[in-house]
């Protein structure tokens, strides 16, 4: 469990979508002829997976998924992390465990065997930079409260929880179990609001658990202006605060380009520096894109290894500071 400090094992314990990430280059034609909605992140059943990876051209295969990239930039910054997920026993299952590991993050979590594969999000790069992202989440949206490490919980610091994860009664239930595990233990828990069309579509959800779970909030301008309906940044910020009731919480805006103070302090070892990168797992492995016969993932030539930046490519995010 690596060095304790005081009853503190870990930094950050991170909760979400168990993710295998494949991504290629696009021009918009292709956007607009398989009907992607540019630039946001689209559910997909494991049909339309396979129909699309097939028309992608070759590009990346990395690890990923919001909650355990976050994980790794903590690990880069030396921090101690840890992840729960949920993967397949398959082989990209295995290569997300070993992935993770790689640089040092713990994840104990065995593959489940069974129909359900592990989870891959298939992204289209546009010239403009623009990601759009149509994931299949498979096993991973079926972490359960019976797949939560309550002892994990409580030996760190601080709960990161995936707003990607919300989108089944199985996951809302798990990241709200793991969330009052962590009150119970006297720790800080933070949700991610991680898109746009998820503050849509669990908007009244999300401002409930302001109340009396979360004490971080993270998110960009748009993704906070849109979970309270406004469409003033700061008017936005100031509800944020409203929402706590011990008073404790109070946004804090900030550009990640021009650093600024750090929103959220945790004990130990975490050091970061504002527009810092670290790339500790090496070069990303190409895959084989466009063969229908092979499914996303196929062990074609893939290496272990991960995507280990830190990117502070968002102009904005609004967070809430918390001691």
């Amino acid at each position: 469990m690596g060095e304790v400090v005081g009853d503190l094992a870990l930094d950050v314990v991170g909760v979400g979508n168990a993710i295998v990430d494949v991504l290629a280059e696009v021009d918009e034609a292709f956007v607009v002829e398989h009907g992607l909605a540019k630039g946001s992140m689209t559910l997909i059943d494991a049909d339309r997976a396979v129909e699309l990876y097939a028309a992608m051209p070759p590009g990346l295969e990395e690890s990923g998924g919001s909650a355990a990239n976050t994980m790794v930039g903590v690990a880069s910054f030396g921090g101690r992390a840890a992840y729960i997920g949920k993967v397949a026993d398959d082989f990209l299952g295995e290569v997300f465990r070993r992935d993770l590991r790689h640089v040092g993050v713990r994840f104990d979590v065995p593959g489940v065997a069974g129909t359900d594969s592990t989870g891959r999000c298939l992204i289209q790069v546009t010239p403009d930079a623009q990601r759009t992202m149509n994931t299949h989440l498979g096993i991973s949206s079926h972490l359960s409260p019976d797949d939560v490490d309550t002892d994990l919980v409580a030996s760190a610091s601080h709960l990161y929880c995936e707003g990607y994860l919300w989108d089944t009664e199985e996951a809302k239930a798990a990241i709200r179990h793991a969330m009052d595990v962590a009150h119970a233990a006297d720790r800080t828990v933070s949700l991610s609001l991680s898109d746009g069309f998820c503050v849509d579509r669990h908007r009244d959800e999300w401002r409930g658990l302001l109340t009396d779970r979360v004490d971080v909030v993270f998110g960009n301008a748009g993704e906070v202006c849109s979970l309270f309906e406004v469409d003033d940044v700061d008017v936005a910020a100031d509800l944020v605060s409203r929402t706590d009731p011990s008073g404790r919480r109070r946004a804090t805006r900030r550009c990640r380009h021009h650093g600024g103070r750090r929103p959220l302090r945790l004990r130990g070892s975490l050091r970061p520096q504002p527009g810092s990168r670290s790339s500790p797992c090496g070069p990303a492995r190409e895959y084989r894109g466009g063969r229908g016969d092979q499914p996303p993932g196929s062990p074609t030539g893939r290496q272990p290894g991960c995507r280990g930046r830190v990117d502070p490519g968002l102009t904005e995010a609004f967070t809430a500071p918390i001691r």
